[in-house]
Order: structure tokens, then C-alpha cells, then sequence
């Protein structure tokens, strides 16, 4: 399905090229992006769940976003018919911050917690159509379909803390383990997005866009506002 979508938006480009070659244009726009995180909290009790040489009894799991990443993109594009356009792009979001905290009991043994950091950054390089249809002289609605590319940086450091008990269940020491990684992933997907653009002054546009597109797990959903403008 992707290879199809690529070269259908590839062959319609290069037919147009000689036509429309004096009317493309150029942009940028800013906003918030926001790759699905799951928020909030979760526990379980009387549970009988194997970890290694003890049994899971219970846990308590919450989640807190320490900071909504931010996107910028630049981008190109090509009319190809009167409201069809072929569209090259590229963005990149800040580093968005997701803490973990996991407090487990045992069946006889004693409880731990766990604190996890989860760092995401993406980029991507996208290309696709962009339809505009207009609303009155000045307005008019955009719908956008396409394929992306993009990477993801990860990042992910816990800290396991757990107590140590006597024959009593006195509390007499604890253990403490410290564990990171690092690694980048790569995928190609499809793309969406719908938005108004308004004409600011000759040449000049402005628009508002919501896009979604797949990553390797999961999405990542931008909404943002650019201007563009026209040669």
C-alpha cells in the first residue's frame, strides 16, 4: 500500500514538472506534537504473577509527562492542478519526557518501586498530496494524504529500589539498581492530515493543520500553524 501511494504521488510530480514550474512554494509552521503517551494511573491487588524466583501480589503504576514536546517544519511544494499540489516536508520535534513510577509487593519477600524515565524524540522527511478546496475567495479547506519516513530516538533509564528485611520484616537495608539504554528506530507509514488555509496578502498564506501519521509503534499527532509562500 505504501509503494503504491509513493509512486502514484511520485509519477503525478513528475508529469507536472514542466508545466508548473514557476508556481511552487515554500513554508514553515510550528506547533505541538503529541505521540499517544499513556497518562495517568493503574493498580492491581490479589494478583499471583510470576517475576523472576518470587510472585507479584500486587502493584501500584502511574504515569506523569513532564514536558509536550514541540514540532517545527519546513516544507515545499508543487501544484500539479488547479487545487491538487505535490508537497515535500520535513520536522522535527524537542524531546518529550515520560516518567514511570511502579511500586510491586511480593509474596514473601519485600516490595520495590521502580522509577523509569522514557525520552522520545522524532524527526521525519514526508511526501504527499495536498488538496485545497475552496470555501469562499480568501478560505479554503486542505486535506492531505501521503507517506513519511521517520526516526525515533528513545531513551530509557530506571531506578530500582528495593528494601531489605530481617526474619521479623524489620526494615534493614535496601538495594538499589540502576539501568539505561538507548536506541533509534526507523519507519516508513502513511500519512493525513486535514486543515484551513486564508490568504494573508499576495503571495503570501497562512494555514492551520492537524496530521497524523504512523510510526513503527504507535502515532504521532501534530497540530500546528504555518505560513507559505508563493513564487
Amino acid at each position: 500500500m505504501n509503494k503504491v501511494v509513493f509512486l502514484l504521488i511520485l509519477s503525478l510530480s513528475l508529469t507536472a514538472v514542466p508545466a508548473m514550474a514557476a508556481d511552487w512554494y515554500v513554508g514553515a509552521s510550528l506547533g505541538m506534537a503529541d505521540a499517544g503517551s499513556s497518562l495517568g494511573s493503574e493498580s492491581g491487588s490479589g494478583l499471583s504473577l510470576p517475576r523472576g524466583a518470587r510472585v507479584v501480589t500486587g502493584y501500584e503504576l502511574s504515569y506523569s509527562k513532564i514536558e509536550d514536546p514541540v514540532f517545527m517544519q519546513v516544507f515545499a511544494g508543487l501544484p500539479i492542478y488547479r487545487n491538487l499540489a505535490v508537497e515535500l516536508g520535513f520536522f522535527k520535534t524537542n524531546q518529550s519526557d515520560v516518567t514511570e513510577t511502579l511500586y510491586e509487593t511480593f509474596q514473601a519477600s519485600a516490595p520495590q518501586t521502580i522509577v523509569a524515565t522514557k525520552q522520545h524524540q522524532t524527526d521525519g522527511l514526508s511526501l504527499g498530496l495536498l488538496g485545497q478546496k475552496p470555501i469562499t475567495k480568501s478560505l479554503a479547506a486542505l486535506v492531505r494524504l501521503g507517506l513519511v519516513h521517520t526516526r525515533q530516538q528513545l531513551s530509557y533509564s530506571s531506578n530500582q529500589i528495593g528494601l531489605v528485611l530481617d526474619q521479623t520484616g524489620s526494615i534493614i537495608g535496601f538495594t538499589n539498581h540502576v539501568e539505561s539504554f538507548h536506541e533509534s528506530r526507523s519507519h516508513t507509514g502513511l500519512s493525513a492530515g486535514l486543515g484551513l488555509g486564508w490568504k494573508i496578502s499576495r503571495g503570501v498564506q497562512g494555514r492551520a493543520e492537524i496530521t497524523g501519521m504512523q510510526l513503527e509503534n504507535g502515532h504521532l499527532l501534530m497540530l500546528g500553524l504555518g505560513l507559505e509562500h508563493r513564487f
